[in-house]
């Protein structure tokens, strides 16, 4: 019976022994937070997937996320709505921020937002480096709270859709700016709510963001391309 007993406790414990390799060894914890690009602000919901799976989380509404994965796991995918997905090595996995980068929809939704609080040292980080041929930060900043003294404020906008192509920004007919061609720009069918002096409106438009070469989308801001670069429009 002793001796019964003594088999009995050893398959136990090399039972218990095999579960422990396979789940200490096997599988490994990656946990870290994804942000966004423009904000550093945590992304709620975002989706990691390992590659190949198992293993798959969501985000917490403060980015935050841990996801169990076998040590066989080459990469993982990180994706978001209104973001690029990111692809990355398992073992960067754990890094503390996983940045995502807005697409055109999001960083125009962003520039509003900006806008819309006054923020236009913000807004400026989105101006596309070209722009700066005829317009300086201060003289952004400054027209843009010209604008809002005399009662006129983007309050939000509405994306409809977008699709990427190349696109030749005109000259700036002031001579400041010549004619270009951008490899990637996405024209995007919007509606802007804006605040005037009568009161709010509504209007549908198309605009333009382009791709520059740290990745971000910028736009092409009018003051200083209409008029002489050194001046303010309303």
């Amino acid at each position: 019976m002793i001796a019964k007993r003594v088999v009995v406790g050893c398959l136990i414990m090399i039972a218990m022994l095999s579960y422990c390799r396979l789940h200490s060894f096997h599988y490994e914890t990656l946990q870290g937070r994804v942000v966004a690009n423009l904000t550093n602000a945590g992304i709620s919901g975002a989706q990691i997937e390992a590659i190949p799976g198992p293993g798959t989380a969501l985000s917490s509404p403060s980015g935050d996320f841990v996801l169990v994965i076998p040590v066989s796991t080459r990469a993982i995918t990180v994706s978001a709505t209104g973001f690029s997905t990111l692809t990355l090595p398992a073992q960067e996995g754990s890094k503390p921020f996983i940045t995502l980068k807005a697409d055109p929809a999001t960083t125009l939704e962003q520039l509003i937002q900006w806008e819309a609080k006054g923020q236009w040292g913000a807004a400026w980080m989105l101006v596309h480096p070209d722009a700066y041929a005829y317009v300086t930060r201060a003289q952004f900043i400054a027209n843009e709270q010209l604008v809002a003294s005399h009662g006129y404020l983007p309050i939000s906008v509405r994306v409809q859709g977008y699709k990427i192509q190349s696109w030749r920004r005109p000259p700036c007919p002031n001579g400041q700016l010549s004619a270009k061609i951008y490899p990637r720009a996405a024209l995007l069918r919007v509606t802007y709510t804006i605040r005037t002096p009568r009161g709010r409106r509504s209007t549908q438009t198309q605009t333009y963001l382009v791709e520059s070469s740290d990745g971000l989308w910028r736009f092409f801001p009018r003051e200083g391309c209409l008029t002489s670069s050194s001046s303010i429009t309303v």
